[in-house]
């Protein structure tokens, strides 16, 4: 039956029916300075309020900053940190590739946010979570909620492992996940400061920004664009690292409210 009152029903349900896979837009809802991004070849200067897609890879200065979804997750990358925004649709999803981050989400009661670091998976879900990841080892702390924890090189054998509010995991090269009831004070001493602090959303008082290209990627980019070892098979396959015509410089010789009480 093809009326057009049929048609007018059929629209909006299949517009309904494909809402759930689309990607959740991601926005720079804060950064004190420009932040560093690289999109495909490129490397741009990111303002706060510029709009972020899949496959992006952002570099916080010495500041940090702050990312929005729509569905209300809400991502703050600690200083010398950066992260690659997946391919996810429906469900936000992001990777860390070296240093902090802290993740939150809590309202509305649909948000959620994915997240890889070094060998650790997981899912933020009516909670907040701080993850850091070094080249010898992955760690995080629940600050808020509960949340399933993979180990992505055991996940099939072992299976998604709980963490509760104020534990603390830890994944050191292929030694056994680790839980305990609470963060190491060398955790909480190297933790950004800013992460003491709840995540605000603050992107609907951003006004919209561009980005503005800067330059071709180079071997220079290379902290930013690849992960640290322990990251390395935990991050969706970056693009590759553009081939330039002028060589690298030779390089210079060089001469020879939660977090609190886990301290107590």
């Amino acid at each position: 039956m093809d009326t057009p009152d049929f048609r007018r029903w059929l629209l909006p349900a299949l517009l309904m029916l494909a809402l759930p896979a689309q990607a959740q837009r991601a926005l720079l809802s804060h950064a004190e300075t420009s932040a560093k991004l690289i999109r495909k070849n490129t490397v741009y200067d990111a303002p706060p309020g510029a709009s972020l897609l899949p496959g992006d890879i952002v570099a916080a200065g010495q500041r940090g900053l702050q990312i929005e979804w729509s569905n209300g997750a809400l991502m703050a990358l600690g200083p010398d940190s950066s992260v690659v925004l997946e391919n996810n649709p429906g469900t936000p999803a992001v990777s860390l590739l070296r240093g902090w981050f802290k993740l939150a989400a809590v309202k509305p009661a649909n948000s959620q946010l994915s997240a890889t670091a070094g060998q650790l998976s997981l899912r933020a879900d009516q909670g907040s979570v701080i993850v850091h990841v070094a080249p010898d080892k992955s760690e995080l702390f629940v600050e808020q909620g509960k949340l399933p924890l993979t180990e992505t090189d055991r996940g099939a054998i072992d299976g998604p492992q709980t963490v509760g509010r104020e534990q603390y995991a830890l994944r050191r090269g292929t030694q056994a996940l680790q839980v305990m009831p609470r963060a190491p004070k060398l955790f909480i001493g190297e933790m950004p400061r800013a992460f003491f602090d709840p995540l605000v959303a603050i992107g609907n008082r951003v006004r919209p920004a561009e980005l503005a290209p800067v330059r071709e990627a180079n071997a220079a980019d290379d902290p930013d664009w690849r992960p640290t070892a322990q990251a390395s098979q935990a991050t969706a396959v970056l693009p590759a690292m553009p081939v330039t015509t002028t060589p690298p410089a030779a390089p210079k010789k060089r001469t020879s409210q939660a977090i609190n009480n886990t301290l107590f």
